[in-house]
């Protein structure tokens, strides 16, 4: 079981419509909390307790990747409830996901578009928000001060095909389809591969830079 999520000891970014504010978190916290994250992972995927262990296990390899950063959305109190997080990290040859997509779009559209693409990344790895808080601004909040000041030049992520409000999102911040219908070895259900130049389009100009990020934790 994990431990209650501590205080908040730090300034407040933003505030979320209905209420969540959105911290960054330091590599540490990250770890120290990745089974509260799980959790919102498990619930917002409706994903099957088997699965967990693997994928906090990919979670704690991905906060040694260059440049990570992470974003949790928390409820105020006297202790401070997780209800979303996100994070992402500098996509570089040698890692499985950023090796896999490279030369799948190569494959399908090109090696100049592999370039474009997958030579100056930022991957977004996660994008989860409880379901008793979603379609309320959380994930749009959490993605845009994610990608805020990140000096990539494109941004990536993979979704699953069928996951339309997620793809809803997505496109609204930009993001289009580069890989519809794609398959990860070992089969399971398809998923898009989706990309956008950063920054983001249409963010107001205090959401361009580092200033706009939240306090790390």
């Amino acid at each position: 079981m994990s431990r209650p999520w501590r205080p908040r000891t730090s300034r407040t970014l933003t505030r979320v419509r209905t209420g969540p504010q959105l911290r960054e978190l330091t590599t540490e916290r990250f770890t120290a909390e990745l089974d509260a994250l799980t959790a919102i992972y498990a619930l917002a995927m409706d994903a099957p307790q088997d699965e967990l262990p693997g994928r906090r296990s990919i979670m704690e390899r991905h906060c040694g990747y260059p440049a990570f950063r992470a974003i949790v959305a928390v409820l105020g109190g006297e202790q401070e409830v997780p209800v979303g997080f996100a994070y992402g990290f500098h996509g570089a040859p040698g890692q499985w996901w950023h090796d896999l997509v490279r030369d799948s779009v190569a494959a399908q559209h090109g090696r100049e578009a592999a370039t474009f693409w997958l030579g100056d990344p930022f991957e977004i790895a996660e994008v989860h928000v409880h379901p008793a808080h979603q379609g309320r601004g959380t994930g749009r909040a959490m993605m845009e001060h994610l990608a805020a000041g990140r000096p990539e030049r494109t941004a990536l992520l993979s979704t699953p095909q069928g996951h339309i409000r997620a793809r809803r999102l997505y496109r609204s911040l930009g993001f289009t389809d580069l890989l519809p219908g794609f398959t990860f070895p070992g089969a399971g259900p398809a998923y898009a591969i989706m990309g956008v130049a950063l920054p983001l389009p249409g963010l107001p100009p205090d959401r361009s830079d580092r200033s706009a990020s939240p306090s790390r934790w």
